[in-house]
């Protein structure tokens, strides 16, 4: 079975950007509704219960790992693009010696 190591033709070397979207978005969805929860808990009265804490520390722990994913995701990408182009270079050079040899 051959394998093909070569880039997909449309230059596009990540499948993350669709996935990264979504998750960016539903992550946006959460805040707006944590958001609008604390509101409605403190806004006509200072409701806030140990659940409401509990949830706070949540959020704010996932906005972390949030961050940190996003960082390090962003990190792998480049890292990949680099070995592509590596890759890329190290192919057109075994070419270019196959065709002066030849």
């Amino acid at each position: 079975m051959s394998v093909n190591l070569l880039p997909p033709p449309d230059g596009s070397i990540t499948r993350s950007t669709p996935g990264a979207v979504a998750i960016s978005f539903l992550f946006a969805l959460t805040l707006f509704l944590y958001g609008l929860r604390i509101y409605t808990r403190v806004r006509p009265t200072f409701q806030l219960s140990a659940v409401d804490y509990t949830i706070s520390v949540a959020v704010v722990r996932t906005c972390g790992r949030y961050l940190i994913g996003e960082i390090l995701m962003f990190l792998i990408d480049m890292r990949i693009d680099r070995i592509y182009q590596f890759h890329n270079s190290c192919i057109l050079w075994l070419r270019t010696l196959q065709i002066l040899h030849f």
